[in-house]
């Protein structure tokens, strides 16, 4: 089974909340919210280190992304956009302590930008910071009540920290806006699953590849709940369509092959 966003493919959803792809993705979407103002830019000379960080981050040249964003700090440390991307950048590179200090001075810097209490909510998660990441969520929650990636951030917490009905709540919300929608459903019937309530598991996660065809986690979680319920030949179809969307998901291989000795042994 898999939740939601997490590099962990046992919960993988920010976020996470496969995939190399969907990493890059999710981290341009984070960048491109991050544009604004002069003032949120620095000075003009850090502001040219931002731009280029910004665009070797896109094409995952993240080692560059990081020499660049030094550079924009090294010439404005006020500069809170250069400390936000220079956070998400060493996220990336798996160096959890220094992406969270950096993020931590772009919340100070920036205290009004819902996108980095996202951010350093998702970046806290991570690092197993629950209650640091409740509070960031729930900052950027109050600063944007409409910002989807929010509501389902704030759910995430609430999941790492076992409160499911809480959880739940959040991604409901989520679900009033249409951003990353795919992946509300997905994570509502994970928890579904997890308490055992098929019936809106199957609701949520259908929902879900209805919305993301080409997510490989939410097929595998449907498939979870259709083989739950003794659909077989309907899980085994979900498993089949998680590995050929993503070949490197072994837990939707191993899925299937067990479900698929499941049903040979049933017709022999």
């Amino acid at each position: 089974m898999a939740h939601p966003r997490t590099r962990n493919r046992k919960f993988r959803t920010p976020s996470a909340l496969a995939l190399a792809g969907t990493a890059v993705a999710a981290l341009v979407a984070v960048l491109l919210l991050s544009l604004p103002s002069a003032s949120w830019l620095g000075t003009p000379r850090s502001a040219r280190h931002v731009a280029s960080g910004y665009e070797f981050s896109r094409m995952g040249r993240y080692g560059e992304a990081l020499g660049e964003l030094n550079l924009a700090v090294a010439a404005d440390p006020r500069n809170a956009e250069a400390h936000f991307l220079k956070g998400v950048v060493l996220g990336r590179l798996g160096r959890g302590s220094e992406s969270l200090d950096e993020l931590e001075a772009a919340a100070n810097l920036a205290p009004d930008r819902p996108d980095v209490y996202v951010e350093l909510a998702r970046a806290s998660e991570r690092a197993g910071r629950y209650d640091r990441a409740l509070a960031a969520a729930m900052e950027a929650v109050k600063l944007d009540p409409r910002r989807g990636g929010a509501h389902r951030t704030l759910g995430l917490v609430y999941f790492k920290k076992g409160l499911y009905d809480r959880a739940v709540e959040a991604y409901e919300r989520a679900k009033q806006t249409p951003e990353e929608l795919g992946w509300v459903h997905n994570n509502l019937g994970y928890i579904h699953l997890l308490n055992g309530r098929l019936g809106k598991a199957l609701r949520e996660l259908e929902a879900a590849v209805a919305v993301a065809p080409d997510n490989s986690v939410a097929r595998n979680n449907l498939g979870v709940a259709y083989e739950r319920s003794g659909l077989l030949w309907e899980a085994r179809r979900e498993y089949m369509m998680a590995a050929r969307i993503d070949p490197g998901y072994e837990r939707a291989r191993a899925n299937r092959d067990a479900v698929t000795a499941r049903l040979k042994a049933s017709n022999p």
